[in-house]
């Protein structure tokens, strides 16, 4: 699936000759940025760049300053008693402490030191990155572990509004961790390099729902990793109350569709009433990165890139059975996995995307990956489990949808089983969605648009629908959330569900808030 590194101590960190060797062999990711930033000589060191390690303070400041144009013929003594004009990176500690980029320490005595090898923290880094650059506000992005009352709550704020950080998947910025060295080169390059910023969208909300007890049990995942059951009716005004909630884990990463992934790699099943959950025992020695899965079918992608299917019904023919369900697949440089009904996707960090099963109801049942033949680099898949509908979202930010519940003249399309046809009034796409019968799409203008099974094919492709957005919404339902025939859900900024529902009844109030636990799910 979807995620996204971030993270820099001193060896060498300053080659006396000013050559900087473009070809690390040590840095795999963010090449790109770590390019610019040598192309610029922000970055002068020679052989290895030592990414994972943490990045001290002198070394951020030094190359904080060197992405600045700056005379350093005078400089003011910032009289830290832990450095002197003969240290490494004194002009640069000098200069940045004179534009009040940075301030030292205070030791008990009360004298003033910079501490020049102590490690930089990500707060630490937002407010030099944010004082230099003189960064300000553009929304308002906030993190469950920066409260607004906190010295740093400003700093990371203007930095993530920005589009140089995200934070992480669970919706804190973790102030206190140290910094890699490469995370802070790619939070410098990208704030000198607009192009390398990082597109922001709504977060997927994790659920999954079933009929219980005369009510509707759903599961919910919090940013946090709380994994919550609550029981859901509704009453005469057709409003879903709170019957009953219950907590059932904690450090839960990820919810499809009955399955929980938790943080230690391992993968548990909740029970038909959502009330218990037990580990399933055939992926419990594999470290696991994120799941996909479809009924009793589950495709897990471990932390070293390894594929396996969990496939007791055999669904996509690769010789499984219950009592020898697993298997390992031979397909490599994974960057994301998705499944639907009888198919499985595989997209490669080189866009090629590869399917594996039976694509849709007319087609063989294909035995070995297919390479999907869109002709572009694919950046995301998404599939609608309740329509078996795919898209693709390319390079060039053109989303393209499979044909497999495409309308033509009132017919599915049975024909070239393997085509896709484009958007024909949605471009510029950064992101897209399967919320159910539906899929999302979100453009770079922050517009949203969706398609929902049996969408109509004109001579030029196929035409999406512009969504209406909750003005408070902080997430979208996935789509095992779509309980009760729903069409798109909402979770808003007080902690509600907000449900748009399809009616044919005018009467009928479509739209209506389910109080769903407040904050809960935050």
């Amino acid at each position: 699936m979807k995620k996204i590194l971030f993270a820099l101590p001193l060896l060498l960190f300053f080659c006396m000759s000013g050559i900087a060797n473009a070809a690390f062999t040590d840095v795999t990711q963010n090449k790109e940025e770590v390019q610019f930033l040598v192309d610029k000589e922000v970055i002068q060191e020679q052989g290895e760049f030592r990414p994972n390690d943490s990045i001290t303070r002198v070394e951020a400041v030094t190359m904080l300053m060197r992405s600045l144009d700056m005379d350093y013929d005078t400089l003011n003594n910032p009289n830290f008693t832990d450095i002197s004009e003969d240290d490494t990176g004194y002009e640069y500690i000098a200069k940045a402490n004179e534009l009040g980029f940075i301030s030292g320490k205070i030791d008990q005595n009360g004298n003033s030191y910079f501490d020049p090898n102590g490690i930089l923290t990500r707060a630490q880094m937002a407010k030099i990155i944010v004082n230099a650059f003189s960064l300000t506000k553009q929304s308002e992005k906030t993190f469950s572990d920066v409260p607004s009352s906190s010295a740093q709550a400003s700093y990371i704020t203007n930095l993530a509004s920005n589009n140089i950080t995200t934070g992480y998947s669970d919706g804190t910025f973790k102030p206190n961790n140290k910094l890699t060295r490469i995370h802070f080169a790619v939070f410098l390059a990208r704030t000198l390099e607009p192009n390398y910023r990082v597109e922001t969208y709504l977060p997927q909300m994790f659920m999954s729902s079933t009929t219980a007890d005369g009510g509707i049990k759903i599961a919910g995942l919090s940013q946090g990793g709380n994994l919550i059951s609550w029981h859901s009716e509704r009453n005469a005004d057709n409003d879903r109350y709170l019957k009953s909630y219950k907590q059932l884990t904690k450090n839960a990463k990820e919810l499809d569709s009955g399955y929980v992934l938790k943080e230690d790699g391992t993968v548990w099943e909740l029970n038909e009433t959502y009330d218990k959950m037990s580990q399933i025992n055939g992926l419990k020695n594999l470290k696991i990165e994120t799941i996909e899965s479809f009924g009793s079918f589950i495709a897990a992608l471990t932390t070293s890139n390894e594929l396996y299917i969990l496939d007791p019904d055999n669904t996509l023919k690769q010789g499984t059975s219950v009592s020898s369900p697993l298997k390992k697949l031979s397909v490599s440089n994974i960057k994301q996995i998705e499944v639907g009904a009888n198919v499985l996707f595989v997209l490669q960090e080189d866009g090629t995307a590869l399917a594996l099963g039976k694509l849709n109801k007319w087609a063989n049942q294909e035995t070995q990956f297919t390479q999907i033949p869109i002709g572009q680099p694919i950046k995301q898949i998404v599939v609608s489990d309740l329509s078996n509908m795919y898209a693709f979202l390319t390079e060039d930010n053109q989303v393209y949808v499979s044909n497999n519940t495409v309308y033509i003249n009132g017919d599915f399309l049975e024909s070239k089983v393997n085509i896709s046809y484009r958007l024909v009034n949605v471009s510029n796409v950064k992101h897209i969605y399967s919320t159910g019968p539906s899929i999302l799409f979100v453009t770079k203008e922050d517009k949203y648009f969706k398609i929902s099974s049996g969408a109509a094919l004109t001579e030029h492709g196929v035409t999406a629908f512009k969504m209406n957005v909750p003005n408070s919404a902080i997430a979208i339902g996935n789509a095992s959330s779509q309980w009760n025939g729903g069409f798109v859900y909402w979770l808003l900024s007080d902690g509600r569900i907000y449900a748009e529902l399809p009616s044919n009844d005018p009467d009928y109030d479509i739209k209506y808030f389910i109080p769903a636990l407040k904050n809960a799910l935050k």
